[in-house]
């Protein structure tokens, strides 16, 4: 078992969290901390929306051996509606957004719902990964 110590600063403080990688299976839940998913959302929503100046930022962050998550979660994740150039709040329903628009709507009033998303999006992956692991050493 190991386990990696970091010291994490957020709006509640400075608190001494754990985090877990146990015999090389990753815990979902204690991947990321809140204010790390706040910062990969930013990104996740700038790079799906197109932005030229977000091309590679989630190798900013502090685990680049998770990029290909992140990139996994970025393909099947659906945040809005494109009717041509104007976007649709998945979450909410309102309309009517631009790319600026809907880009700060979806980070001023569904941050968490979109946390949440990312979160819920990264367990399916890594437990169908996992479970195509386990089939691929039962079958050899």
């Amino acid at each position: 078992m190991f386990i990696l110590n970091q010291i994490v600063w957020g709006w509640w403080g400075l608190v001494l969290t754990a985090r877990r990688v146990i015999l090389g299976v990753l815990e979902p839940e204690n991947l990321f901390s809140y204010p790390e998913l706040k910062e990969i959302a930013r990104i996740m929503i700038r790079r799906k929306l197109g932005y030229k100046y977000y091309p590679d930022g989630y190798e900013k962050l502090k685990y680049p051996r998770l990029y290909w998550l992140l990139c996994e979660v970025e393909k099947r994740i659906v945040l809005w509606i494109n009717y041509g150039y104007m976007y649709r709040c998945i979450f909410c329903g309102q309309s009517g957004f631009t790319k600026r628009g809907i880009y700060l709507h979806l980070i001023r009033k569904h941050m968490d719902d979109v946390v949440l998303e990312i979160m819920e999006w990264a367990k399916r992956i890594l437990n169908l990964q996992q479970q195509q692991e386990a089939t691929k050493k039962k079958w050899g």
